[in-house]
């Protein structure tokens, strides 16, 4: 029916490149304070965007980058640190995480952690 569609209309709306693969919340996030009504999300090649959750534009973006120095997107993300980090994982070319500082946004990882050979 049409009252049973009108019940599903988006409250928020985020553009992505692709595919989403990932998202979190921020856990921290307090809906009267604005600063924390955030989420990262990520989705098929695209870097990690931090998007605002009152309108969903980017706040920040993080590029994880592989070995040759080409960015290079994740599928899975989380916050981490007392919420300080992002955590990106799940790369095709590397086995690898990389771990971004939130307030750091750009291609420079906090730490990039390597599994295996």
């Amino acid at each position: 029916t049409n009252t049973a569609k009108s019940a599903w209309n988006p409250v928020l709306t985020c553009e992505t490149g692709d595919t989403v693969r990932s998202y979190a919340w921020y856990p921290h996030m307090k809906s009267s304070d604005p600063a924390t009504c955030c989420f990262a999300g990520t989705s098929r090649d695209a870097p990690v965007h931090l998007y605002d959750a009152y309108n969903g534009s980017i706040r920040a973006t993080y590029c994880p980058t592989n070995a040759l120095d080409e960015m290079e997107s994740p599928t899975t993300i989380c916050f981490a640190d007392n919420s300080q980090k992002i955590v990106a994982g799940g790369f095709r070319t590397d086995r690898a995480l990389h771990v971004f500082d939130i307030n750091r946004p750009g291609r420079q990882s906090y730490a990039t952690l390597k599994s295996g050979k």
